[in-house]
């Protein structure tokens, strides 16, 4: 077996050629960094994490950690208000559920692919990489005994398979307070200047043969042979940056039709159903610390999504980003024309997609209010799937499946919140879907209630068990679930099962449009082979690299932002009873009692998506200088396209870091560990 690290004869990239955009291969980088690399870890493919320890010790953002944080927390220890500081080894907290993934290497497995359509095995369309990922993925990791997966680049002229070495024995082991690493919260997301310590530590354990293990009170720390040094050198401005990590997804190859369903259909219902729920769930947060507790994470996560989709919306209008698709569609149809093959093949494509979302658009329009405000609207919907398979199958084993699905969403639920989410869904749901899109039963209940969602809500929640929140805790002990199946609110869950997308797609559209998506794909890219354009593959959470230098910008006429920001606008920034801005008297005098101010957050031209939360930026050495956290609002288009005057990644500076592990935690052990 040929082992490889993504390695394209037809792309020619060296160090900082092509700084600012592209996420590229990592095999493309010179040896040293790929080295560097060794030490980048996935968190479960979320966010990215490095190991700076021969110990394995890991450090990420605060926000990729939020979630474990959260799950360990009680109202007596509560790690996000107050954050959590282990000074031994034995302090250090078991994460459940967390893992850890860690690349060996990858092959090219686009013959076998090939293979696999060719005989028949697996047929192109909108399942075929689940299937492929089935086949390819469980024969390797029986052969390799890792963890595998099987990654898709440039429409399916590439795939190649990814062996990782996975960790499930993950401890915490430094955490700041909420206050100390999202200082500004979502008032400052996507902004500049920011002013967070975006940080958290990890550490990983292994069995005492090293070799990856459950926890075990016996595990030992992970033996580290590849670790980054940590530098306290700064940089200025032009200093080059080097990101390596995970990032998620980019859609930059994609066509103005799937642009503007993405945009004014997807983006546009998402945006508004998320961000009433975003407005309720703080509103009891500020209102209850227990609630606070419970949906933190979610709460982030639904401010993080609301402000992607409406800055999305608005930063690709205001960069001409759908202007640039379509000119450049229109010169590749030029290119089709002139040359037979090419017109044999691709002449009629734009013409077909064209038709093909126009067709589409309806059931797009669906698939996005059923998405957003009934399947992530409401935890009630988790309920119901949690306990939903009984009906069919209430097996000892089910049970206790469903039991564990079933108390783990009941203890991050708070009933008063989910009532008043699940009304305002039903109200966006029953507003905008046609009657010809329900379910039989939904068509009843619009019919009686005139279209009134919340009075829907109201009448199907009076009396409900699942505003109970004993009810789910009772029927487990007696095994009778007939009330449950037999409730309004899961009979109207239960109604979507009625309604097939795939059916509804079907006699919408015939055609499979992701077989067409793949083909354009295929053609931008040889259209810009053929125009010299060096390429590199949408991220897919797969290892790699990006090239910049630091840097501040100008947002608009007459602003200019700076590279970095300082403790001083901290202070600046502090309102006393203000969530997002108020200091304890601790912190507040650590601040006030340092004599110069400390580097904190800086900007960097890179180019990145979501999954490189935690990412290490690396100077030209190839140390950490710090992690990437966030971008700027006007990346926010990033996906579709990089704007080079504009996009900024924003990170917090390692000697912030280290500053407070020192001043304000006195993390002795942990700075010795990393030789600070």
């Amino acid at each position: 077996m040929k082992k490889i690290f993504f390695n394209i004869g037809f792309l020619f990239i060296a160090a900082y050629c092509f700084a600012d955009e592209g996420m590229w291969f990592i095999s493309d980088a010179d040896r040293s960094l790929q080295e560097a690399g060794k030490a980048v870890v996935s968190i479960d493919f979320m966010g990215t994490g490095s190991i700076v320890s021969r110990e394995g010790l890991v450090i990420t953002n605060h926000h990729v950690a939020s979630s474990d944080i959260a799950a360990l927390s009680t109202t007596d220890h509560n790690y996000i208000v107050n954050g959590f500081w282990a000074r031994t080894k034995a302090q250090e907290i078991p994460i459940k559920g967390r893992k850890i993934q860690i690349l060996q290497y990858s092959i090219d497995v686009t013959e076998q692919v090939d293979s696999l359509f060719r005989n028949g095995v697996v047929k192109k369309g909108p399942m075929s990489g689940r299937r492929l990922s089935h086949i390819l993925e469980e024969k390797y990791s029986k052969e390799s005994g890792l963890v595998t997966s099987l990654g898709k680049f440039w429409g399916g002229q590439k795939y190649y398979m990814a062996f990782y070495r996975e960790y499930s024995d993950i401890r915490l082991v430094a955490a700041p307070a909420n206050q100390i690493a999202n200082f500004g919260g979502e008032t400052d997301n996507w902004d500049w200047p920011q002013h967070k310590c975006d940080f958290a530590m990890l550490r990983i354990y292994t069995a005492p043969d090293g070799t990856p293990a459950e926890y075990s009170k016996d595990n030992v720390p992970l033996k580290s042979e590849n670790y980054l040094k940590i530098s306290e050198k700064g940089y200025r401005e032009g200093s080059k940056t080097i990101v390596v990590g995970y990032p998620g997804s980019t859609s930059r190859y994609l066509s103005s039709f799937q642009l503007n369903e993405k945009l004014n259909i997807r983006y546009s219902i998402y945006s508004k159903a998320i961000g009433i729920q975003d407005r309720i769930i703080t509103k009891y947060m500020a209102a209850d610390p227990e609630i606070r507790i419970k949906y933190s994470e979610k709460q982030f996560m639904k401010a993080n999504m609301h402000e992607n989709y409406s800055g999305a919306l608005e930063y690709v209008n205001r960069f001409k980003v759908m202007e640039h698709k379509k000119a450049t569609e229109q010169r590749m149809q030029n290119w089709f024309d002139s040359d037979e093959t090419r017109s044999s093949r691709w002449g009629s494509l734009l013409s077909r997609m064209e038709k093909c979302y126009s067709a589409a658009e309806p059931v797009e329009r669906y698939k996005a209010y059923v998405g957003s405000c009934i399947y992530s609207g409401s935890d009630f919907f988790k309920l119901v799937n949690a306990v939903s398979p009984l009906q069919k199958d209430s097996s000892e084993k089910k049970l206790e499946t469903a039991k564990k699905r079933t108390l783990d969403v009941l203890s991050n639920m708070d009933v008063k919140v989910e009532e008043e989410l699940f009304s305002s869904m039903l109200q966006i749901y029953f507003g905008n879907v046609p009657d010809s899109q329900l379910a039989p039963y939904h068509k009843e209940l619009k019919k009686a209630f005139n279209a009134d969602g919340e009075a829907i809500a109201s009448a199907l929640l009076k009396g409900s068990v699942f505003m109970s929140e004993n009810y789910f805790e009772d029927v487990f002990g007696s095994g009778d679930f007939t009330r449950v199946f037999e409730d309004p609110v899961f009979k109207f869950y239960d109604g979507f099962k009625k309604v097939s997308i795939r059916e509804m797609s079907l006699e919408a559209n015939p055609a499979d449009v992701s077989v067409l998506n793949d083909e354009y794909k295929i053609a931008l890219y040889s259209f810009y082979e053929q125009n010299g354009r060096p390429q590199y593959a949408d991220a897919n959470s797969t290892l790699r690299v990006s090239y910049g230098k630091v840097g501040g910008f100008e947002p608009g006429d007459g602003v200019w932002y700076r590279h970095m920001s300082c403790t001083d606008g901290i202070l600046q920034k502090y309102k006393p009873g203000d969530f997002e801005f108020d200091l304890t008297s601790d912190w507040r005098s650590v601040l006030e009692s340092a004599a110069t101010a400390v580097p904190v957050d800086f900007l960097s031209d890179n180019d990145i998506t979501g999954g490189n939360s935690g990412s290490p930026v690396l100077n030209s050495r190839y140390e950490l200088i710090g992690l990437a956290f966030d971008g700027n609002k006007e990346s926010l288009c990033g996906d579709f396209e990089y704007i080079h005057d504009c996009n900024r990644t924003i990170s917090v500076d390692i000697r912030y870091v280290l500053w407070v592990l020192r001043n304000y935690a006195h993390l002795d052990n942990i700075l010795d560990e990393i030789g600070k």
